[in-house]
């Protein structure tokens, strides 16, 4: 997290930088699941906006970077990995910048896994269209990108990275401000989920958060913190270590559940 003094107060704290572990299940019994991957975004320099490309293109005008497994990626492009997925990284015409929005559910694990690495990258955009900020002027900038065969030689200051594997998939999006106010802000969220994992419990504020909610009169909550996260303080959800699992309040829903 990162607090912008330029920008208005109580909306000035933004995130800039955000990481996902991907887990290999292993092979032999009763050995626990192994990292496979590590991959991070993060803003290169949070006191620094727009500040140019060292090469022809870049992602987020320079202020945007994506280390996987150590390598550090600043270009747009389709990065394999191998059959655990592919990360899809392009800069992003403010129109098509894609709202929150609830993770949709993946039916057939095996499936996805051959679908992965037929699609074209620039089907992860059409069919983020429904979402996108503004659709019919995002719908033209895709028919041209689907035209002139350039959505990697697109420069910009804001970005998306769509994370895609056979079992989950994420979306994350990167804008930056010196109009309103000087920021950068990355939002990243599941876009997909196969049906199996459904079934799983969930934990954090992730896994507290899936499933409405509603006061005692039967209205649903929305934002009262209190009734909506198990653990009293922020500071029960630090994970130990940018790739850890481990938290406060995991540790005590565990307890519980057992109790």
């Amino acid at each position: 997290f990162k607090e912008f003094e330029t920008c208005p107060e109580n909306e000035n704290i933004f995130v800039t930088g955000t990481t996902i572990a991907l887990y290999r299940l292993s092979t032999m019994p009763f050995m626990k699941p192994t990292i496979a991957h590590k991959i991070a975004v993060i803003v290169e320099d949070e006191n620094n906006f727009f500040p140019g490309c060292q090469s022809e293109v870049c992602l987020g005008e320079g202020s945007l970077a994506i280390y996987v497994d150590g390598k550090k990626i600043t270009k747009p492009g389709d990065y394999q990995l191998g059959n655990e997925g592919r990360i899809i990284a392009h800069n992003t015409y403010s129109a098509c910048s894609r709202r929150w929005f609830d993770f949709q559910v993946k039916d057939d694990e095996d499936e996805n896994n051959r679908n992965l690495h037929r699609k074209a990258p620039l089907d992860f955009l059409i069919e983020d269209q429904g979402e996108m900020l503004d659709p019919n002027m995002c719908n033209k900038w895709i028919r041209s990108r689907a035209r002139d065969g350039d959505l990697f030689n697109q420069n910009g200051g804001w970005s998306t990275i769509h994370i895609e594997t056979p079992a989950i998939s994420f979306h994350v999006e990167y804008r930056q401000d010196e109009e309103n106010c000087y920021s950068h802000s990355i939002d990243a969220y599941i876009s997909q989920v196969a049906s199996v994992y459904l079934e799983e419990e969930w934990q954090g504020v992730l896994g507290e958060t899936r499933n409405p909610k509603f006061y005692p009169d039967g209205k649903p909550v929305t934002s009262e913190r209190s009734y909506l996260l198990n653990a009293k303080n922020d500071s029960d959800y630090e994970v130990d270590g940018p790739f850890g699992n481990k938290f406060a309040a995991r540790i005590e829903n565990s307890v519980s559940s057992s109790s």
